[in-house]
């Protein structure tokens, strides 16, 4: 991908209820992505919407990074 401004969703689908601060989740998949080479850098981030659910049955990590019109 080039330089191209994305948005990523991120939905933590947790088991237990142990504390955990969602900026710390979220670090963790950004810095994951980045690696991956899934864009050049994470500046190209212009929007994040992230949401944490407790007591799941199924944990899991939920991405989806789109491209988006920067005006």
């Amino acid at each position: 991908m080039c330089n191209t401004p994305v948005a990523v969703r991120v939905l933590f689908y947790r088991s237990n209820h142990r504390k955990v601060d969602i900026d710390n989740l979220l670090k963790a998949v950004m810095d994951a992505l980045t690696s991956a080479r899934i864009w050049n850098d994470d500046s190209q981030v212009c929007e994040i919407t992230a949401r944490r659910w407790m007591g799941e049955s199924n944990p899991r990590v939920e991405i989806t990074v789109y491209t988006i019109s920067d005006p």
